[in-house]
């Protein structure tokens, strides 16, 4: 079994996990009958995470499975980075703490010019945070409560 298959039958038990978790999801009464709610985005998000894994498992390949072509360093290094900003998000606020996950992430993945670095991480920060205050409507501080 090469990697691309190992690859498709994970994503097929995240994803497969990921839609029965999303079922449990609390509907008031008048929403179970619409079309959109919130099961709606999981639920599709889902569906499409099995189709990608089953297309993963099921075309061929022909290369041979080599634990050494792994990166698992960076890998956990990434995760390790995810983890902080969850814990930085609050005392640091929405903004810097996303401006240092993605600094941090683009310099564990090689990149070395710090005005590159700014000039990316923090476009995409504000622009994210705009979307999800200005048109989603979901409120989150942008700088700590001091």
């Amino acid at each position: 079994m090469d990697k691309n298959r190992i690859a498709g039958v994970v994503m097929l038990l995240f994803f497969g996990g990921y839609a029965l978790a999303s079922l449990d999801i609390a509907l008031p009464v008048y929403l179970q009958s619409t079309l959109f709610n919130a099961r709606s985005m999981p639920q599709a998000y889902a569906i499409c995470g099995i189709v990608l894994s089953l297309v993963l498992i099921l075309l061929p390949s022909g290369r041979a499975l080599r634990l050494s072509a792994f990166h698992f360093a960076p890998f956990a290094a990434l995760c390790g980075i995810m983890v902080a900003f969850g814990f930085l998000v609050r005392p640091l606020g929405f903004l810097l703490a996303t401006v240092l996950l993605l600094a941090s992430g683009f310099v564990l993945l090689g990149e070395r010019r710090p005005l590159v670095i700014l000039a990316v991480a923090l476009p995409v920060a504000v622009g994210f945070w705009t979307v999800l205050t200005q048109l989603l409507g979901v409120f989150i501080a942008p700088w700590p409560d001091l």
